[in-house]
């Protein structure tokens, strides 16, 4: 394999709440250098996003940016944008670079005979499409922001008062839009794997016409659908049109036991996701459908991951997603004897291999402080809540 070269620039589509499309969910979006933009004459960038475009995918995958990453890839280079999936191969972690090229069909002969010597190509059709659907949510978990749920924002400015966030509501619409919808099919001939996500997509019917014009074209015998949900909606009118794919696998974002895990990913209640979970066994006794427990690894819940595998060892498998924004939630900086102590309660290896790969730091007073706030504001008690990690941490505020 290349130690370059990654099939998504050519075959994958990842869209972003407010309409923004990027090289991947892993690419680097420090001030947007992943985006799909075209550079003018005096070096200002032009962003393609959605609502510009006007769903053109051919522009959107032809950008400047795009083509440039393309090209850096054919010729051996690492493109600054996907910094973090070499990092991770540098210390022994499976990149989603490694990933996709195992799974898509996609290599990188096929790319070197499609593309131009400007990067662009001529024909696009996509293998794997990332659809995060607007910011529509009935969650507002901590470790989330406005961008991802409408739920967030007044919070986020009282917690902020030094970082306001303000936007534009209608640019989260477009999933409602027919004509993003029927572009996409368009699209759509090679497609494989499809992955919706939101705000909650299971409060998001608009994508379920899609889905029945894969089941009509004959398409959906082929593709895997892969949700993101919050395990807080039982919505039955999906239960038939899924049967019709070729799988269908829903991830259900559980970060914590009860208590915690309604303080962490506010603001669920523990009796509704034992009810939903409920609902998603039973839909999954299709051949075609299942399901995974998929935790999101913060500060917050690291020192609990024992007791929460363990619960859940009845579920198929636990996948975990380790946050890196904002960095005040990122455990790999958490104090070394923070790390220890995780480490001599739960000695998991993906856990131990994502600690090491930050540099740890002494100082937990943005965690804590922003903690307390957040506390007011929705009346947790993170003291009562996380006791031993509470006393962990004020050793270092």
């Amino acid at each position: 394999m290349s130690k370059t070269f990654c099939p998504l620039p050519w075959t994958h589509l990842a869209t972003h709440p407010q309409g923004e499309l990027t090289l991947c969910c892993e690419a680097d979006h420090t001030q947007g250098i992943s985006e799909s933009f075209d550079t003018d004459e005096f070096n200002q960038r032009k962003p393609k996003t959605l609502h510009t475009t006007k769903y053109d995918f051919d522009l959107i995958q032809n950008s400047d940016s795009f083509s440039k990453v393309r090209k850096q890839m054919l010729n051996g280079e690492e493109p600054v944008q996907c910094t973090r999936c070499f990092d991770l191969e540098k210390v022994g972690i499976k990149s989603k670079r490694q990933y996709e090229s195992d799974r898509l069909n996609f290599n990188e002969f096929r790319a070197i005979e499609i593309t131009n010597k400007d990067g662009t190509i001529n024909d696009v059709s996509y293998e794997f499409v990332e659809l995060r659907l607007g910011n529509h949510c009935n969650l507002a978990c901590r470790s989330c922001n406005p961008l991802s749920t409408s739920r967030w924002i007044k919070d986020w400015n009282t917690v902020n008062p030094d970082n306001p966030l303000s936007y534009d509501k209608n640019l989260f619409n477009w999933p409602l839009d027919t004509d993003f919808w029927e572009k996409l099919l368009e699209h759509s001939d090679t497609l494989r794997y499809v992955y919706i996500n939101g705000g909650e997509p299971l409060l998001i019917d608009k994508h379920k016409q899609f889905l029945i014009d894969l089941v009509e074209s004959g398409r959906s015998k082929d593709i895997t659908l892969v949700y993101s949900t919050n395990c807080t909606v039982i919505n039955h009118t999906y239960e038939e049109v899924w049967k019709n794919f070729k799988h269908v696998q829903l991830m259900i974002s559980i970060d914590c036991l009860e208590e915690r895990n309604s303080f962490i990913r506010h603001p669920s209640k523990w009796d509704v996701i034992t009810q939903t979970l409920e609902w998603i066994k039973k839909v999954c006794e299709a051949d075609n459908i299942s399901y995974n427990i998929m935790q999101t690894v913060s500060t917050y819940n690291i020192l609990y991951m024992k007791e929460f595998h363990e619960y859940f060892s009845f579920a198929p498998y636990i996948s975990m997603n380790f946050v890196t924004d904002p960095s005040y939630l990122d455990p790999a900086l958490l104090p070394q004897k923070i790390k220890d102590a995780v480490v001599a309660k739960f000695p998991n290896q993906t856990v131990i291999d994502y600690l090491t790969k930050g540099k740890s730091s002494d100082n937990m007073t943005e965690f804590y402080q922003k903690t307390l706030k957040m506390d007011e504001l929705r009346n947790n008690n993170f003291k009562q809540t996380f006791p031993e990690l509470y006393d962990m941490v004020y050793l270092y505020v």
